[in-house]
């Protein structure tokens, strides 16, 4: 029977806390899902009303708009010769609402058809600010199209009469 050497007491004290970190770091950055919604935008007028509504929702909230669009799409084009195809502005959206160094909300279209959006609130907000502010924006983006409720746990998957490649 092989023996495995005995480890000195500080090492094997410094081996458990390293365990036990692996352990709890792996369990801590679970979030549950807050809601996620989409919605087809129609048309290139359609994003654009979209992404006003998003800069304006997070002026009036003191958030910042942050629009990762165009540095997407162009990581895009280097990693899938598909997405060099999609010349208009609205081909990809990848937008972040964040209220300091925390995210409140993300919205994209990526592999859904150009003019289908998903707004993601499983940001960085504690549970109340979060419903706060998802019933803030949810009404808003109601006014003016057809919201879907993507289910818990699935993706956001193309909604048939949306137009656009995917």
């Amino acid at each position: 029977m092989r023996q495995f050497p005995k480890l000195a007491e500080p090492q094997r004290i410094s081996l458990v806390f390293i365990v036990v970190g692996l352990l709890a770091g792996c369990s801590i950055h679970h979030k549950p899902h807050a809601l996620m919604v989409q919605m087809c935008l129609k048309n290139d007028q359609g994003v654009s009303d979209f992404l006003n509504l998003m800069q304006t929702v997070a002026v009036s909230e003191h958030m910042n708009f942050v629009d990762y669009s165009a540095e997407t799409q162009e990581k895009l084009k280097t990693i899938n010769a598909k997405y060099a195809k999609l010349a208009t502005p609205s081909s990809v959206i990848n937008v972040d609402i964040v209220s300091g160094d925390r995210l409140v909300v993300t919205a994209d279209n990526l592999d859904l058809p150009i003019y289908q959006v998903s707004v993601d609130f499983t940001g960085d907000l504690p549970p109340a600010d979060t419903q706060r502010f998802i019933d803030v924006l949810v009404p808003r983006i109601r006014e003016q199209w057809e919201v879907e409720v993507v289910p818990a746990g699935s993706s956001p998957a193309p909604i048939k009469t949306c137009p656009g490649p995917v």
